[in-house]
């Protein structure tokens, strides 16, 4: 079942296994995150880059706030948090419950659930 366009999701520090799950880009488009509870603004963005879109797309988050956006595009995932007048590169989430997240393991297993996402499932929680 394919998620819409953009929808808020509840997004807890312990059900990183599920946030993988929403992380598949056969599954997600543009989807906002909420941690620890819904507020008027998304803690973090997840945009799929297909063909267009990406960093151009940065003004609008910053517009409305949201702290962190991240983009997957052909194989590569990319995070950026909102400083005072921009957004900055990042290496890790500095979002509450997920600056710990090991970004690479989160990668490997968005490419495995590219075909196979019960196996990326199980990596992931092996994992954490």
């Amino acid at each position: 079942m394919k998620t819409p366009k953009t929808k808020y999701r509840k997004l807890f520090a312990d059900e990183l296994t599920q946030f993988l799950f929403y992380l598949s880009p056969n599954l997600i488009f543009g989807n906002v995150y909420c941690i620890n509870g819904l507020k008027p603004i998304a803690d973090l963005s997840i945009e799929v880059v297909f063909t267009s879109g990406g960093l151009e797309k940065l003004p609008r988050y910053q517009a409305l706030g949201v702290p962190e956006v991240w983009f997957w595009e052909d194989g590569t995932l990319q995070l950026h948090h909102l400083r005072s007048t921009e957004y900055e590169r990042i290496d890790r989430s500095e979002l509450p419950g997920l600056e710990d997240l090991d970004i690479g393991l989160l990668k490997r297993c968005i490419l495995v659930a590219e075909t196979d996402a019960g196996e990326a499932i199980r990596v992931f929680q092996q994992s954490i």
